[in-house]
């Protein structure tokens, strides 16, 4: 193949790559991973396995793999991702960062809090001295480090930490962002999980009703939001408002029980 041949193939490997990702955006996360697959193979031919462009390819296939819940299989390339990374650009570059990031998150998906707390804690220790604590990737770091917590039980430290993190959602991106309202869904969790409903209930109520208001009552965090306060809701003693609750969860799929509502936020490859 010559030069130009090779440039145009590579340009039509970007577009597949931009098609890929926005089938992603979607959730269309078979269609993705097809295109995905494609693209790793074709980059690790021409470019090389530690091409900038090869080795973000391999980060956004990891990624379909989570959301598909094949976590063995995004931990090997996020793995892989990681160590190319800490190898070319360094342990506080920006991307390397982020390869830490979400390998800790995947280790959250297969349970292995430990580790993913290992990670998660060294990841928050970066941000806030090369970002400071301000940063919205200071934030995310910070969030996701809450959930690890809550599932390791030490309460006192999701609470403290949750706390914070909304407070610095509020400033920085306003009462109606969804990651304002996942960061108050987050702390009501850690709350319920020490029986202070009363606490619970006042920020997921809310969070609910902005939920519906800013991503529609079909939207599958709304979902989760609309459920858990029903639970909460029957823990209190309020039957009449967990049933109206359960009506409005109803007006979307159906009430099918409580639902997990400890929400992951997965970084940009």
């Amino acid at each position: 193949m010559n030069d130009s041949a090779q440039a145009a193939y590579i340009s039509i490997l970007e577009v597949t790559f931009q098609l890929a990702l926005s089938y992603s955006d979607q959730g269309k996360w078979k269609e993705a991973e097809k295109l995905q697959i494609d693209v790793v193979k074709q980059r690790s031919r021409i470019l090389g396995t530690e091409h900038p462009d090869t080795i973000c390819a391999v980060s956004y296939l990891a990624e379909t793999y989570s959301h598909e819940g094949r976590w063995n299989e995004s931990e090997k390339l996020e793995v892989e991702v990681l160590e190319q990374r800490r190898r070319i650009l360094g342990v506080e570059h920006p991307d390397t960062i982020r390869a830490t990031a979400n390998l800790a998150a995947t280790y959250q998906g297969q349970g292995r809090w430990n580790e993913s707390e290992k990670l998660g804690v060294e990841v928050l220790k970066q941000r806030k001295r090369i970002l400071g604590i301000e940063h919205p990737d200071t934030i995310l770091a910070a969030s996701n480090l809450t959930i690890t917590y809550q599932h390791q039980g030490r309460w006192n430290e999701s609470e403290k930490l949750a706390v914070e993190v909304l407070k610095q959602q509020r400033r920085a991106l306003g009462l109606e962002h969804p990651n304002t309202i996942r960061a108050a869904v987050n702390l009501a969790a850690t709350y319920g999980a020490q029986g202070r409903w009363e606490e619970n209930a006042a920020l997921l109520a809310p969070a609910a009703q902005l939920g519906i208001k800013v991503l529609g009552q079909r939207h599958p965090d709304t979902q989760a939001y609309l459920s858990e306060l029903a639970f909460v809701y029957e823990k209190l003693g309020k039957i009449r408002e967990a049933e109206k609750t359960k009506k409005c969860f109803d007006t979307g799929y159906g009430f099918h029980g409580r639902v997990c509502i400890l929400l992951l936020l997965r970084e940009p490859p």
